[in-house]
C-alpha cells in the first residue's frame, strides 16, 4: 500500500517483472489498472530450457516475435516455432501474448522489455540485504550516485547528441530506408512501400502509423 501512495497511478506506468505468482499477484492488487508484463530474458531461458532439442534458434525466433511490430510479422516466426515443437505456441498461448510480445500491448506500446534494472540493484544488494533498511536505502543511494556520475562523465565527452547504441541503431535504420518508396498523399499524410512491397500509411498531423514499429 505504501508503494501505491508513494508512486501513485500514472496513465504510462508499466510493471515488468518475472513469473512469480507473489509478485504478480501483489502487481494485480496494488495496481490494478496497470499493465503488467513479463520479462522477456526470463522468458526467453525458460523457453529454451523447457524444449531443449526442439531445434536450433529457439532464442532467436522468440526474440524476434516479441520485437515483431505488427501481428503478421510475429505470427511468421511463431510458425517457425511451430516448426520446431507445436507445444511452443500453446506454452506462450497460456502465458498471455500480451504480457511480453510488442503488437499485443495494444495503443499503450512499451520500450523496456527486461527487468535488468531491478536485476542490476539485487546483484550488488546481496551482500547487504540482511542490514537494517536505512543502512540498505543509504548503501543503494551510494552505487547509485557512483553510476550517474560514471555515466554522467561518459556522456559528457561524446561528440553527438544521442548515445552510441541510439546512433548506431538510426544508422541501421537509414540505410533499411534507402530501400523504402515514400509516396505522398498530402504534405502530412503519406503511403510508405517497403522493400518486400508492403504499404503503410503514416499521418503526422494524427501521429497515426499503421506499420506498429514506434
Amino acid at each position: 500500500m505504501k508503494l501505491r501512495d508513494t508512486i501513485k497511478y500514472r496513465h504510462d506506468l508499466y510493471i515488468v517483472s518475472d513469473r512469480h505468482k507473489r509478485l504478480m499477484k501483489a502487481a494485480s492488487e496494488i495496481f490494478p489498472h496497470v499493465i503488467h508484463g513479463f520479462c522477456v530474458e526470463h522468458l526467453r531461458r525458460n523457453l529454451i530450457h523447457k524444449f531443449r532439442g526442439s531445434g536450433d534458434g529457439l532464442g532467436w525466433k522468440f526474440k524476434a516475435a516479441y520485437m515483431a511490430a505488427t501481428i503478421p510479422e510475429y505470427e511468421e516466426y511463431l510458425a517457425m516455432q511451430d516448426v520446431d515443437n507445436a507445444k511452443i505456441r500453446l506454452w506462450l498461448d497460456k502465458i498471455g501474448s500480451h504480457r511480453w510480445a510488442r503488437c499485443m500491448a495494444g495503443p499503450r506500446r512499451f520500450g523496456v522489455l527486461t527487468s535488468n534494472c531491478a536485476e542490476s540493484l539485487n546483484k550488488v544488494n546481496v551482500t547487504v540485504r540482511e542490514y537494517s533498511i536505512s543502512k540498505l536505502i543509504d548503501f543503494l543511494r551510494q552505487h547509485m550516485q557512483k553510476w550517474f556520475t560514471e555515466r554522467s562523465e561518459k556522456a559528457s565527452k561524446k561528440t553527438t547528441i544521442l548515445s552510441s547504441k541510439c546512433e548506431k541503431h538510426l544508422v541501421a535504420l537509414q540505410y533499411a530506408s534507402t530501400h523504402i518508396q515514400v509516396k505522398p498523399s498530402s504534405y502530412l499524410e503519406f503511403e510508405v512501400v517497403d522493400r518486400d512491397c508492403r504499404s503503410f500509411i503514416v499521418n503526422l498531423s494524427k501521429k497515426m502509423y499503421s506499420c506498429g514499429v514506434f
